[in-house]
């Protein structure tokens, strides 16, 4: 009975292993996949590896690896290659060793940095290559952190950590190095070529300017020494005009005088274009009547215009009659034209004609024009005219004279006072020349007609002290002085003139700069420190007639400078100017401007 029950439980014990043999296949096999997907895995690891590897040693830079006291732990074979040694050869060797030896410091200063910051550094150095040359590459570093070893027992002490290790990839500049180079050495070469270029520029400035300087001294040693004789040309000429000769003698003085003053012309002319194109002509800014610079002009050449027949025409229309400006210069500008409008005029009309052309709070525009009914000019030729030494007709038989200056002068006059001249001409049928010019309104009140005082109340009697080294022209000043009613001492040098102010003051001198024994200059200075002769008015009169001249005169302390040869004309208004009153009218001070007489 005992024997049944165990056949009873046979097909459960059965059931239960069966089923534990089935859950052991199938972990079993859970387990081989497992193992094929780690084989796989492992496969995948090495390949990638391998790639890795492959790019490390075939990367187109350098890498290496230095273990915490510098040694080459790890290197590619770009980096063996540059360091010329088999990859094998170079583990363990101290990465110094391929340092150039000055450029010790800066590795030194990299790796010290890079241990202080644990931030990656990077630097310019020079490695030794293959044969031990020296070459250059850019070096990036970064920090390898060793990690410390673990102790064996917990009570036995840990082993120093080892000092951080770190990884440097090396890029070659040598061709980036040699470009920077040469082109340090073209910039040097540049900068050598500049400063030799710069310094011939400064010698070939230094040398323009002396002959300039050399230019000036000859214009005004030539301009003195013209000035001189046209001075006693033009003064005998006045003064023979007051003595009583035949009809045939008179002629031929007006001959005379006349080519006197075409020729201080011709000399006025050369000066005043070599002042302009040295930038030496500085525009007077006075209160003027603009209808007497018109009217000036037409004075200037009626004579010559009467003679051959030609009627003159003004015409000032709506330009204010007080102005404020260079009355000198605007006058000097017109009269060229109508010099040229006369001349080149046969038969007809000479028209003067003014006329305003803007009218601004900052001044006025004017249009100043001479239009004549003479020859005129071919219009392939009027680009010639306004330049120096042109001429519309350069032949050795041309019909006219002239230096060809007065158009040149003219428009840079008009465009020193900011505007600019031009010509509209037909030939055979007339010229119309102009120019525009820019003005202000005067400023003081025009003064009435009829208001200014006689001459003989301020010069009869006045004393007045001549300096004059030339007794042609000493004798011809002291007469014309006289005659107009002043007392006169001269002097020959300025050493008499300083002895004779010494005796006594006077009320006006008229001092030549060029003298022998004391120059103007001197006499002048001397002079002013004598007591009671710091008010006295002293006068240039002298024939240097250049700005550096003019300036000289008032650096030594003079009040006017009156350039050689004098107009006989105008020399009274010029004492008046600075003579003290003789009567009751006021006298005029050094504030009242300059003399009017043009300064050549």
């Amino acid at each position: 009975m005992s024997a049944e029950p165990a056949s009873t439980d046979l097909p459960a014990e059965t059931a239960v292993t069966q089923r534990l043999l089935h859950e052991l296949q199938a972990h079993q096999i859970e387990l081989e996949m497992q193992n094929h997907e780690l084989r796989q895995a492992q496969v995948k690891l090495e390949a990638a590896r391998a790639r890795y590897f492959d790019l490390y040693d075939l990367a187109p830079v350098g890498f290496c690896s230095l273990d915490g006291l510098g040694a080459i732990s790890q290197v590619n074979l770009s980096a063996a290659t540059l360091l010329g040694l088999p990859r094998a050869a170079l583990i363990n060797l101290p990465f110094t060793r391929f340092v150039h030896q000055p450029d010790q410091d800066a590795y030194y200063l990299l790796r010290q940095q890079l241990l202080q910051s644990g931030q990656p550094q990077s630097c310019e150095l020079r490695l030794l290559g293959p044969q031990r040359l020296p070459f250059w590459v850019q070096l990036s570093a970064n920090p390898q952190h060793a990690e410390p070893a673990e102790p064996a027992e917990p009570a036995e002490p840990a082993e120093p950590a080892e000092p951080d290790a770190m990884r440097i990839v090396l890029i070659d500049i040598s061709a980036r190095k040699q470009i920077e180079g040469e082109l340090s050495a073209h910039r040097h070469r540049l900068e050598e070529l500049v400063a030799s270029r710069t310094a011939e520029l400064v010698t070939a400035r230094a040398r323009a300017e002396e002959a300039n300087r050399a230019k000036s001294t000859f214009l005004a040693n030539m301009s003195h020494e013209i000035r001189t004789p046209l001075s006693s040309i033009i003064g005998l000429s006045h003064l023979l005009r007051r003595s009583s000769m035949t009809q045939q003698q008179a002629a031929r003085l007006e001959r005379i005088d006349r080519a006197g003053q075409h020729l201080m012309a011709i000399i006025s002319d050369i000066l005043d274009l070599s002042k302009i194109e040295a930038g030496g002509l500085q525009l007077e800014r006075t209160d003027f009547e603009f209808g007497e610079v018109m009217a000036s002009v037409q004075s200037f050449i009626a004579e010559a215009a009467q003679e051959k027949g030609l009627a003159i025409v003004v015409d000032v229309g709506d330009v204010p009659a007080w102005l404020c400006g260079d009355p000198t210069r605007l006058r000097q500008a017109l009269l060229n034209y109508a010099i040229n409008a006369v001349k080149f005029t046969d038969a007809g009309t000479i028209s003067l004609q003014a006329k305003l052309m803007q009218d601004h709070q900052d001044g006025l525009l004017l249009r100043l024009s001479v239009e004549d009914s003479g020859v005129g000019v071919a219009p392939a030729l009027i680009p010639k005219l306004f330049h120096a030494f042109e001429q519309a007709d350069n032949s050795t038989t041309r019909r006219y004279g002239g230096t060809g200056l007065g158009l040149a002068i003219t428009r840079r006059l008009a465009q020193l006072m900011g505007g600019e001249a031009g010509v509209e001409s037909q030939p055979g049928r007339g010229s119309c020349f102009w120019f525009t010019a820019r003005l202000q309104r005067a400023q003081s009140a025009m003064p009435a007609a009829g208001s200014a005082p006689p001459q003989s109340a301020w010069l009869d009697g006045a004393q007045v002290l001549l300096a004059e080294d030339n007794e042609v022209n000493r004798e011809i000043a002291v007469e014309w002085l006289t005659s107009l009613g002043l007392v006169v001492d001269a002097a020959a040098d300025g050493q008499q003139a300083l002895a004779l102010a010494r005796s006594r003051i006077y009320d006006l001198v008229l001092m030549d700069m060029q003298m022998p024994v004391m120059d103007g200059l001197q006499a002048t200075r001397a002079i002013r420190l004598l007591p009671g002769w710091q008010a006295v008015p002293i006068l240039a009169l002298t024939a240097n007639a250049f700005r550096q001249d003019r300036q000289a005169c008032e650096a030594a302390g003079m009040n006017d400078f009156i350039a050689k040869p004098v107009d006989p004309a105008t020399l009274p208004a010029i004492l008046l100017r600075w003579l003290p009153a003789r009567s009751a009218q006021p006298a005029p001070t050094a504030a009242d401007g300059p003399a009017g007489l043009s300064a050549g």
